[in-house]
C-alpha cells in the first residue's frame, strides 16, 4: 500500500480535512489534493510533519491496517513518556545548573583566598626585606 492512501485513511478515520492538513503544511488545497491521490509524491521530508499532524507514530503511516484507538493509544503512552522524560532531564537540568553555581562560588572563594595569601605573602616579603636592610 502507498502511503499517501495511508496518510488519507488516517486522516478521513480521524475526521481531519483536506484543507486543514493543506493550512498546517502551508500548501495548497490543491496540492493536498494531489498528495492524497498519489498524483503528487510525498517526499521523505514530509513524512514526519504528516505524522504529527495526524498525531500518529511515523512507522503508522506506513501500516496497511491502522485502527484508530490502538495506535492512538500507543501514540499517547509515548508521548506522556516523552514528557515524563522530559521533566525528569529538566530536573537534572536544574540540579547541574545549581552544582554549576555552587562550583563557580567555591571557586571565585579560593580565587579571594589566594590572592589575600599572595597579598600576606609579599607584606612578609617586604617585612623581611626591610628587615635585612636594618639587621644588615
Amino acid at each position: 500500500m502507498e502511503i499517501y492512501l495511508n496518510i488519507r485513511n488516517i486522516a478521513k478515520k480521524k475526521n481531519i480535512q483536506q484543507k486543514a492538513l493543506a493550512a498546517s503544511l502551508n500548501v495548497t488545497v490543491q496540492t493536498m489534493t494531489n498528495y492524497f491521490n498519489g498524483r503528487t509524491k510525498i517526499t521523505a521530508d514530509q513524512i514526519p510533519m504528516f505524522a504529527k499532524l495526524l498525531r500518529v507514530d511515523i512507522e503508522d503511516l506506513f501500516l496497511k491496517d491502522w485502527k484508530p484507538g490502538i495506535n492512538e493509544a500507543k501514540y499517547d503512552d509515548t508521548k506522556n513518556e516523552m514528557k515524563d522524560l522530559l521533566r525528569e532531564k529538566e530536573k537534572e537540568n536544574i540540579t547541574l545548573k545549581k552544582q554549576l553555581s555552587d562550583t563557580k562560588n567555591k571557586l571565585t572563594e579560593c580565587q579571594n583566598n589566594l590572592v589575600k595569601t599572595q597579598d600576606k605573602y609579599i607584606q612578609l616579603l617586604e617585612q623581611s626585606r626591610n628587615l635585612g636592610k636594618k639587621c644588615g
